[in-house]
């Protein structure tokens, strides 16, 4: 049986029950069927039980792989989310880092403006008090 958990385990166990109760019914019609035909012979009435047994077997494997694959699948949706999750994070924290690097460009910029106007204006005073004299 393979390991499962939470609901898989209880979806597992559920399954493996309708399972049984179906080889049991399968088995039961075979037996009667044998009894109506009047075999007498234990060894060929085994024959189709035994064949009953292998397709149980089979089912039963296949139901364990079935809910295998949906725990399997959760999972993996569960790594995603945990990943898409640290994905937004690191969005988030380099949207911050361009946000600041672009506030800080532009009290660079502003900075370098009002030295530029400050730079002129003296240059523009000087030319015009030295343009008067």
């Amino acid at each position: 049986m393979a390991k499962f958990k939470g609901a898989y385990k209880d979806i597992y166990e559920a399954g493996r029950v309708r399972l049984k109760e179906r080889e049991a019914e399968r088995t039961a019609r075979s037996l009667a069927g044998a009894a109506r035909s009047r075999v007498r012979t234990s060894g060929v009435s085994q024959i189709p039980l035994a064949r009953i047994g292998r397709e149980s077997a089979r089912a039963e494997g296949q139901l364990g792989a079935e809910v295998s694959g949906m725990q399997e699948q959760e999972r993996l949706r569960k790594v995603r989310f945990g990943e898409q999750k640290e994905l937004m994070k690191l969005q988030g924290s380099l949207s911050e880092a361009a946000a600041a690097r672009l506030a800080k460009r532009q009290r660079q910029a502003g900075k370098a403006g009002l030295r530029s106007s400050l730079i002129g204006g003296v240059f523009g005073a000087a030319g015009s008090y030295l343009g008067r004299e």
